[in-house]
């Protein structure tokens, strides 16, 4: 945890706004306060900014948490998110904004990166070359091609239908066009693209056995789910194709929010952790001149959590949606359930499994680790239909010797496999270290030269991340062994896990559905209640959901819409795109 949180004192705490969740979004909202411009006075005070933010987890950054396993030092390795793209302008401008390095995010080698599907396994360039055929029973039309050439087919032939003959160059122009655009054929003819899930869509388009070809091999099963198919068109030709340039910080990824948060309190920000939100109201007459009262439940320690009423003016939730239907409804904004249109809101987008598993290796005697000396793989990532989904090979650290491999990056129907070998979730604190273990054994890391048992521990608690289950990890080397094709692989020194389904998160990132009209519905929940101080913002209910870009946008967006402040120009392009 940063070292400068604090915990709730019990005086009386007054806020001219209330911030729920250490997030990047969250993060991103209290330093912006503190350091923009407004257009007319939105505080008590015309001086300053009375801000607090609450964090339920002893961890800030949400769903970004970069690792340094230990013997390595010099190798960050991501449990969350892990990159960003260049017309990502917010994260950007921020990285530069904010001293911090950008660098190259390598997808490695395509004639060396690995597809094993369906027991068939090759490099990713043998996609596109002449005669090679996979084994999916795909129509004779669609053989022989990449899986991102299948979804440009795709996209293309339903643009044109619509009378477009080329895509919008921007997201705004696709903003301008998703809600005119319908589908005309099969059993969804003349439905609009909205209303279609693009699971429906894919298979109408291309068969059962294209769909699961583009499910398989684009990594992610979220890329094909049945989620708004107008949302999921610009997404599937921009945001995932194999040739994309992609970039990460140096440092680890989580150093936008570290650094954002450092500036928040060095402007007089105020963050105080384990602190979780269970309520909040119109405050009572006579207790306070703010205008809502915060019930805030301290959980330094379990046995004995304490609550504390605070006082604010504005509260910005910045939580994802699993997180916001954990709150108590028994208040003025939920209406116990009955205010409708936020409740269908709320449920407008669905939380999306992920989950992750590190590996750290050591072989003595060898300055490589043995997926580049057997295969040639020394970055990037390699894809198999095996419940493993994905690798990532992260990299060695040359003063130990040390690799670290994320052994499993998958999402949706494959995260039930793992997750059946892990402790039940409530026997996990918040942020899923295991804290009771009911049979449950974790791998039991080793000591290797000039690491003991103590560094691995203190590794554990700086970063916060606990062993992965012994059978996970047996499990996870099987799948490895077999997606490279090799007899044997070595046993990981050490490890690492973070299952994002667990609360407050509900999922590794979001998707909108299909029968919402996203454009209304992102606006509203900026502010549900036209007449209430009460903000939601984050990755959830953007329209760039699963990166980061797309929390700052919709905090931006709100920042601006709701406390009056003026465009960021020092660091951000006048002109560039918000979202709706």
């Amino acid at each position: 945890m940063n070292d400068h949180a604090t915990l709730i004192k019990s005086e009386k705490l007054e806020l001219d706004v209330a911030i729920v969740g250490a997030g990047v979004s969250g993060l991103y909202s209290g330093w912006r306060l503190l350091s923009g411009h407004f257009e007319k006075q939105v505080g008590r005070h015309a001086d300053h900014l009375d801000i607090g933010i609450f964090e339920m987890s002893n961890r800030i950054g949400g769903r970004l948490f970069s690792i340094k396993l230990p013997g390595m030092p010099n190798v960050i390795s991501e449990l969350g998110a892990k990159r960003f793209m260049a017309h990502h302008e917010i994260m950007n401008g921020l990285v530069n904004h904010l001293n911090l390095t950008s660098i190259p995010f390598s997808m490695g080698d395509k004639t060396k990166n690995l597809y094993y599907l369906r027991r068939q396994r090759f490099c990713e360039d043998q996609w596109r070359e002449p005669g090679f055929h996979s084994r999916f029973f795909i129509d004779p039309t669609y053989d022989g091609k990449h899986p991102d050439d299948l979804f440009d087919e795709l996209v293309d032939n339903v643009l044109r239908a619509n009378n477009h003959h080329e895509r919008p160059k921007d997201r705004r122009g696709w903003d301008v066009i998703k809600p005119t655009l319908k589908y005309y054929k099969g059993p969804d003819r003349g439905a609009r693209l909205q209303d279609i899930g693009f699971w429906n869509l894919l298979i109408d388009q291309m068969g059962h056995e294209g769909y699961e070809l583009l499910a398989q091999a684009s990594g992610y099963y979220s890329n094909t789910i049945n989620w708004n198919a107008a949302e999921a068109l610009p997404y599937v030709v921009g945001d995932f194709m194999c040739d994309n340039s992609y970039r990460t910080i140096e440092g680890g990824f989580d150093q936008i929010a570290l650094q954002l948060c450092k500036r928040y309190q060095e402007m007089g920000g105020r963050l105080y952790a384990q602190s979780k939100l269970v309520n909040f109201d119109h405050t009572p007459s006579g207790e306070s001149d703010c205008r809502y009262r915060l019930v805030i439940r301290d959980i330094s320690n379990p046995a004995q959590p304490q609550e504390h009423y605070i006082y604010a003016n504005r509260i910005i939730l910045a939580m994802p949606r699993r997180a916001l239907e954990l709150l108590n409804y028994d208040n003025f904004f939920f209406d116990s359930g009955h205010n409708h249109q936020l409740c269908h809101s709320l449920r407008s987008v669905s939380g999306q499994p992920a989950f992750k598993l590190i590996m750290g290796f050591y072989e003595s005697g060898q300055s490589k680790p043995w997926w580049s000396r057997q295969r040639g793989l020394n970055c990037g990532r390699s894809i198999t239909d095996l419940p493993m989904r994905q690798c990532y090979y992260f990299g060695t650290d040359p003063e130990f010797g040390t690799s670290s491999l994320l052994a499993s990056y998958n999402d949706m129907r494959t995260v039930g496999f793992w997750q059946s070998l892990e402790p039940p979730s409530n026997d996990c604190e918040v942020d899923g270290i295991v804290q009771e273990y009911q049979g449950v054994e974790l791998y039991q890391p080793r000591v290797i030269p000039g690491i003991t048992q103590h560094d691995i521990k203190e590794s554990e608690s700086m970063y916060q991340y606990s062993q992965a289950p012994q059978r996970m990890v047996a499990h996870a080397l099987a799948q490895l062994k077999e997606l490279h094709g090799l007899d044997s692989i070595p046993q990981p020194y050490t490890t690492a896990y973070k299952n994002w389904n667990h609360n407050p998160y509900g999922g590794g990132y979001h998707a909108w559905k299909a029968c919402y009209d996203v454009a209304s519905t992102m606006p509203y929940m900026r502010q549900p209640l036209k007449n209430e101080a009460i903000h939601i913002c984050g990755e959830a209910y953007s329209d760039q959901q699963a990166w980061v870009e797309g929390a700052l946008c919709t905090a931006e967006k709100m920042l601006q819409e709701h406390f009056s402040m003026q465009w960021p120009c020092a660091w951000l392009r006048p002109t560039y795109y918000l979202g709706r």
